[in-house]
């Protein structure tokens, strides 16, 4: 079963607007090769991973809107908003844009195998709501540009949370406000040898 289908279909739908051809055997895929790509405009989204950050802020500590995002997109990091809702932000989708809002927030449960690059985001999430988290389907992160996994893990606890990892899921128990006024290292050693 692939992990992070969602991006390599998104990276796939490109490709074919461009002009490329295809076959997918199971988890393999094979390119036609071919003279000259399609003459197009791309559009790009706004890369909801990124946005991420924003949206938990806005969850934890206030209120913001975000603009040129779309409900509907291909990306699976825009997962984060039903997340956050499942928690009890408030979101709000207008044309175009969407407002998160804090309200009260409960810990959550959530398998991220199909939106990886949330993890340390959702960790942080997780590390600053009251109560236990658990979340599943994060195993790639130890396997990105550096073993993101350790790296957050470690740095929260630093700060305060607890963090068990067991059964193929993390549980982590925050409390609320652990991250109202800290101070870190920038510089971590996470480097791949």
């Amino acid at each position: 079963d692939s992990v992070s289908k969602n991006y390599i279909k998104m990276t796939l739908q490109e490709l074919e607007a461009f002009g490329f051809r295809f076959s997918i055997n199971q988890n393999t895929y094979q390119f036609e090769s071919f003279d000259k790509p399609n003459e197009i405009i791309p559009v790009l989204e706004s890369d909801y991973s990124a946005i991420s950050n924003f949206a938990v802020l806005a969850a934890l500590c206030g209120d913001i809107t975000i603009n040129n995002v779309s409900k509907e997109t291909r990306q699976s990091d825009s997962y984060i908003f039903d997340i956050l809702s499942s928690c009890g932000a408030k979101i709000d989708w207008y044309e175009n844009k969407v407002r998160i809002s804090r309200s009260e927030i409960s810990p959550f449960e959530v398998d991220i195998k199909n939106c990886i690059d949330l993890g340390p985001i959702l960790f942080m999430l997780a590390a600053s709501i009251k109560g236990t988290s658990i979340i599943k389907g994060y195993e790639n992160l130890r396997y990105k540009e550096t073993n993101r996994l350790d790296n957050v893990i470690n740095q929260l606890k630093a700060y305060g949370a607890n963090v068990v990892e067991e059964d193929n899921a993390l549980y982590i128990t925050g409390r609320e406000y652990l991250f109202k006024s800290f101070e870190f290292d920038s510089f971590i050693k996470s480097y791949k040898t």
